[in-house]
């Protein structure tokens, strides 16, 4: 009975360690795809103001 138990437990704990590990890749996706986008705006931001001086000169 005990082990049953016991075993069931270790079940559970795998699931959910599993769940979290998708969770976590999941996030690390997004984050990925934040940082992309940020660095995009930056290069953008850079080129505008690039643009700019060279028409006030």
């Amino acid at each position: 009975m005990e082990i049953e138990n016991l075993k069931k437990a270790i079940q559970r704990l795998r699931q959910i360690m599993k769940e979290e590990r998708y969770e976590k890749e999941e996030n690390d996706e997004q984050e990925q795809i934040r940082t992309k986008w940020k660095a995009i705006r930056v290069k953008m931001r850079k080129r505008k103001t690039r643009r700019r001086k060279i028409l006030q000169r």
